[in-house]
């Protein structure tokens, strides 16, 4: 566990930069997992018109792997002001990658 908290756009900035830091990533499961499985269950549902518990968990895993690409490319890339602008950056990435998945358009 982190001793001193991070605000949720430090943990994404410190993350983009120690992507290997096992601590940092328990913290950001501890408050983004949750998160990131309803949002890929609510696009998949919305998109292909089921959740299968073994999709959904593959699409989450191709979202932590997108967040990893390219030396962390997505979490470097991320540039929130708010708080909330890190469930709203996850939500995209999320989105992003089950309509890719499913290959359907909104």
């Amino acid at each position: 566990m982190i001793t001193n908290s991070p605000t949720h756009n430090e943990l994404l900035h410190m993350l983009a930069f120690e992507s290997q830091n096992s601590a940092l990533w328990a913290e950001f499961m501890r408050r983004f997992h949750d998160y990131i499985c309803f949002v890929v269950a609510r696009e998949l549902h919305q998109q292909a018109g089921t959740a299968a518990p073994e999709v959904m968990d593959e699409l989450v895993q191709q979202v932590y792997l997108k967040l990893l690409a390219h030396s962390a490319q997505a979490l470097r890339a991320y540039r929130g002001r708010e708080e909330s602008s890190a469930y709203r950056y996850l939500e995209i990435v999320a989105l992003r990658t089950v309509i890719k998945s499913t290959g359907i358009r909104p």
